[in-house]
């Protein structure tokens, strides 16, 4: 039998995982696709998945809730929940009313759809700012939809997020429409006190914690409050400013390094 990676109730000065090649009845085990497809989050696949898997630990360790992981391939991951091969999943997909019918869904514990993102000294602020502006947005994308509220608009096509930022830099649109993680990877990069991001995200788009409806009561109702208590604390800005998934803050130097490190142990 092959062995299971179980997430600690304990960590030290950094994430320590065991493995046990006997997993107890009573631990939850979480599905993970690590491509996180059908996101787009180029290059950030790993970034993402370290931190899901140090915030999953971390909610762990303070709710006393067993956990522990399995890599699952993205067209496996849905049909291991519902064969009961997993507890719960962390996905993408989202809480549409035919979805609720089969599934319980978390809040989100990272948030990924699309904000609006303006020039650094710009007092753009939210959709309504953006009327009777030139708006640049990624070719494909449903952000045409989102700003259809807006009135007097003049929307930009580009093939892609680098090229719709660089024309916002270029002063060539006013805005940009792009999801909040690429958009918050470019702005650190390559646009600091250059760009911005300027709302809040336009939709409900980000992964969450998924079950079988009403399969798992306690583990969906620890995972929602170890959440919500972390966010109070300040602890889950710090582990997106750790793995590269803030705005604000630098990640470490060594970034590169410490996601090798925790997959190498987990994976």
């Amino acid at each position: 039998m092959a062995c299971k990676w179980k997430l600690p109730f304990i960590l030290l000065s950094s994430l320590l995982l065991v493995s046990s090649c006997q997993k107890s009845s009573s631990t939850y085990e979480i599905g993970i696709d690590p491509s996180w497809y059908p996101m787009q989050l180029d290059g950030q696949e790993r970034n993402v998945l370290a931190f899901s898997i140090e915030l999953l630990s971390t909610i762990g360790k303070q709710e006393k809730l067993p956990l522990a992981i399995a890599t699952v391939s993205w067209d496996n991951l849905i049909w291991g929940l519902r064969g009961k091969k997993t507890a719960a999943i962390l996905s993408s997909m989202r809480p549409y009313n035919f979805h609720l019918k089969e599934f319980s869904f978390s809040p989100r514990y990272l948030k990924s759809g699309p904000v609006i993102v303006a020039p650094f000294k710009s007092k753009i602020f939210g959709l309504r700012k953006l009327a009777n502006k030139e708006i640049g947005i990624v070719t494909g994308s449903n952000a045409q939809l989102l700003l259809q509220p807006v009135p007097g608009l003049i929307i930009h096509n580009f093939p892609s997020i680098p090229i719709a930022l660089k024309k916002l830099y270029l002063g060539e649109v006013e805005a940009a429409v792009v999801g909040i993680l690429i958009a918050q990877k470019y702005i650190r990069n390559l646009y600091r006190k250059e760009l911005k991001i300027a709302s809040l995200p336009l939709d409900d788009e980000g992964l969450r914690l998924i079950t079988l409806k009403d399969a798992h009561p306690a583990l969906m109702k620890k995972f929602k409050r170890g959440l919500t208590k972390l966010k109070k604390k300040g602890v889950y800005e710090k582990l997106l400013i750790k793995w590269g998934l803030s705005p604000d803050g630098d990640p470490p130097p060594d970034l590169e390094e410490k996601i090798e490190q925790l997959l190498q142990t987990v994976l």
